[in-house]
Order: structure tokens, then sequence, then C-alpha cells
């Protein structure tokens, strides 16, 4: 008689597991003890064999439909090894009695003929199953309670290292007295409009990586950054339920203010190569409204042009004349924002305070009621129907914020001189560019050679400059 062994192995954190190599080894004992040939080994290697496993598909399993030929006997550790599902159990003893397959699981041999065995096979996988109900009742129990008293958990981030209580054994996270103040940096620099491909060319510069020990790109950053947990907050099951038992690297308010750059529909976001050209993507045809693209020419001037082909101009020439008109307004606005207050300019607009106090504040009840929720005070449906009412409200409150806030590299212009412009890279410039102002470029008459500028029209966005008393435009 052939056998065939299957081994199996999950993620056993306790230890207590057998790998499949020991598996296997036990298996082809027991074959030679019963004068069995080993004609083949089958295994999966870090797949749950539950309902609740994270990894749905068994390879192995699934290939032994196609191994086992009549007459064979399939060899297994224990009956936890070959499955803790129901169903897949009677698909399986179905398999074994239409081909006469054996089951044999430690010294037991079960043949399906067989109404006795049947039976006692039967209750065996009801008894996995419901063994594996109560493991993972077990773990979410313990993870919800972990969450509600701020513990720590997860894949450490990036600026916090991995402490332990010498007493007790408890892990916990403190703060990286290297990377932490890098972090802290990067976020002050994104609200003060930094790219975040800057940030990660930087790093990589200075021969800082990942905690994975790769180079950072632009979309790693945004992920890190993007964490709760760098503010100090607890999530489950992706949402923030409170403060978490860890130093905080950056504020609350850092973290929301964060949040509301990254899902700013004004942001410029490359996918791919990084753009080299100040209007690429930025300037619109008067035509059609779509966005001109560069467009290089050997042996003659590169130009931006429509990708409709309605309209194209000689790059430099637009340049120019896009970055001087545009300084012009941005110092009439430095006029009206900053040279008319006596004391410090604002930051902000009051409204923009109110509309992003009015977020925290909605957010604030949210998060309550998901307290409430992971407590069991309310049920689940109460839950949705409360995000569903208060989600629109904040999305709108930062929505109404946005509009009536600063730009961050306006405000770092406008308090310093222009010239702070040739410091930015390639990206910030494009950043102010798509934020203060508007580009359109119109046709012009055949034949002319140099740049009509009243055929490249640049406004101002946001609420019309009023030149102050004595400043004339």
């Amino acid at each position: 008689m052939d056998a065939v062994i299957y081994t199996r192995v999950s993620h056993d954190a306790s230890g207590r597991g057998r790998s499949v190599a020991e598996q296997e080894q036990e298996c082809r004992a027991v074959a030679a003890e019963h004068g069995w040939t080993v004609r083949q080994v089958v295994s999966d290697v870090s797949i749950g064999a539950s309902r609740h496993s994270a990894v749905k598909s068994r390879p192995g399993f699934e290939q032994l439909a196609h191994v086992l030929r009549r007459g064979d006997v399939l060899v297994v550790w224990e009956s936890s090894r070959l499955t803790r599902k129901l169903g897949e159990y009677l698909a399986m003893r179905e398999l074994c009695e239409s081909r006469h397959v054996l089951l044999c699981v430690g010294d037991e041999i079960t043949d399906f003929s067989k109404s006795s065995d049947r039976s006692r096979s039967a209750s065996e996988a009801l008894a996995a199953e419901a063994e594996a109900d109560k493991t993972s009742d077990r773990v979410r129990r313990n993870v919800r309670a972990r969450a509600t008293s701020g513990d720590a958990h997860s894949v450490l981030p990036f600026g916090y290292v991995r402490t332990y209580d010498p007493a007790t054994g408890a892990k916990s996270w403190s703060l990286d007295p290297v990377n932490a103040p890098l972090v802290r940096d990067a976020v002050e620099g994104v609200l003060s409009g930094r790219t975040l491909y800057s940030i990660a060319a930087d790093w990589n510069a200075r021969g800082i990586l990942t905690g994975n020990g790769n180079l950072w790109q632009p979309r790693t950053v945004k992920q890190l950054l993007r964490r709760p947990a760098l503010a100090g907050l607890r999530q489950y099951q992706g949402q923030v339920i409170g403060a978490g038992n860890w130093p905080p690297i950056i504020t609350t308010d850092q973290h929301q203010r964060l949040l509301a750059v990254f899902t700013d529909p004004t942001r410029i976001v490359h996918r791919g190569q990084k753009a080299v050209h100040l209007l690429t993507g930025i300037a619109t045809c008067s035509q059609c409204g779509d966005t001109m693209r560069y467009l290089r020419h050997s042996g003659k001037k590169d130009q931006y042009r429509c990708p409709s082909g309605c309209v194209g101009r000689s790059a430099g020439p637009v340049d120019d004349w896009v970055l001087s008109h545009m300084f012009r307004l941005i110092d009439l606005w430095r006029a009206n924002v900053f040279l008319m207050h006596d004391d410090s300019p604002p930051t902000d607009s009051p409204t923009a305070s109110l509309d992003w106090a009015e977020a925290r504040e909605l957010q604030q009840r949210l998060d309550a009621f998901t307290d409430q929720a992971i407590d069991g005070t309310i049920s689940s449906d109460q839950l949705a129907r409360a995000t569903k009412k208060l989600q629109p409200l904040i999305d709108a409150a930062k929505d109404r914020a946005r509009q009536n806030t600063i730009h961050p590299l306006l405000k770092r212009l406008g308090e310093s001189p222009n010239s702070i412009w040739e410091s930015w890279d390639i990206e910030e410039q494009r950043q102010l560019i798509k934020n203060v102002i508007s580009v359109v470029i119109y046709p012009t008459k055949k034949g002319t050679r140099t740049l009509d500028t009243e055929t490249v029209k640049v406004t101002w966005r946001g609420d019309p400059i009023v030149p102050p008393d004595g400043i004339s435009f």
C-alpha cells in the first residue's frame, strides 16, 4: 500500500506546534511500522486551516485531490493538521471514500466505508472547528482589550524603539533618539510645503533606510507620516479609538493637519517619473481645457503644447513671464496680508481656525461612539448611523478649513524675500504655482516670433487682490 503524507504548519507564536519536518519524520515512522511505501509528501507552510485564517487558499491541501490514488492511505500527524473546517473535512471524506483511501491520524486508521469510523471522525472534525472558533474568539478579545487599554500593537513604526520591562517582560515603545527627530522634522516640513520626494531623497542621501533596510520612496514616507501612532493614537480595526500608552512624536493637531494636506485635491501627486518642468500639467489650453505638456524639439525651442495640438508656445519665455507676473501678484498679496497688520501676520483666517476646531470636535464625538461600540454599550448599527451622519459633517468642515487656509509655501514666501524661491526644489516650486495662480495659454497670431503676454493669462486663485493705498500695479 502506498502512503501520501500531508503536513501543515501555521504561525505558532507559542512554540507548541510541530514543524513540517518533524511532522513528516513521525508520519514516515508510522508508515514504516505498517509497511507502507511513502510515494509523496505534500505540505502547506505558514497557512492556517480554519475559517478565521487570513490566507484562504491551501495549495498543498488542494493538491491531494490530484495525488491520492485508489487504495492509498493518507497519513497526517494529527487531525487539526488536515483541516479545521467542517466543509473541507466532508469533501475530503467523500474523496477518500470514493477512492477507497484510508486516513491515518497518528496511530489511528480510519476507514470511511465504515459507519462507525465516519461518525467518530465527524465528531473529531466538529471538535477541531469548535476549538478554532474558541481560539479566534480569545485572540479577538485579547486584541480588543489591548486596544482599549492603549497597549502598543502592530509593526514598530519608524521613529520608535521597542523596550521591555525587566520585571514583567511587557513590551512598549520608546522614542528613538536618532530617528524620532527625523520624523518630527519631516512632518513640520510637509506642513510648511516640503514635498515627500525631497524628504525621501534627503534621507536616502544621508544613508537613512526604512525599517526593512530599503531606500525611501515618496509613497513610503507618506505611509509613515500618515500613521496615527506617531501622534500617540491607538487604532482598532482601522479606527482611532483613543490615546496609546507610548510617547507621541508629533501632536494630534499636527496629525490632523497632515491628513488634511495629504487629502487636499489641489496637491500635486506624481506617480512614476518626476516632473522636471515648471508648468507641465499645470498650464491649461484655452481651447480644449486640457493641461499642457512639455515637448522637446531638436534644433528648435522646446515648447509647452496642448496634447490635441490646439496651442503651443516656447517654454522658456512662458516660464519667465509666468514667474515675473506671479511674483508681482505675490508682492501685492504680501502687502495686503502682511503690511496691513501691526502685529505678526496671521497664519490662517479666523474662519479656518473655527472650521478646524469644528472638525476636531465632530471627530471626537465620532470617536466616542466608536469607544462605546467597542465596549458593547451601543450596537454596530448605532455606530454605523452615527458614522453616516457625522462623517460628512467632518469632511465638510475640513473642506471649508482648507479653502480658508493660506498655503504653507505661500506663507513661507510671504515671511521671506522672493529669493527663497531659488532654494526650493522643482516639486515645491510647482506646488506653489499650482496653488496660488492659474495659467491659461491662448492661440497667437501666425508669424509671431516673440511672446505675446496677452495670450498667457496669469490670474490669482481665491479672493481678488486689492492693492493697498500707495501701491500701484
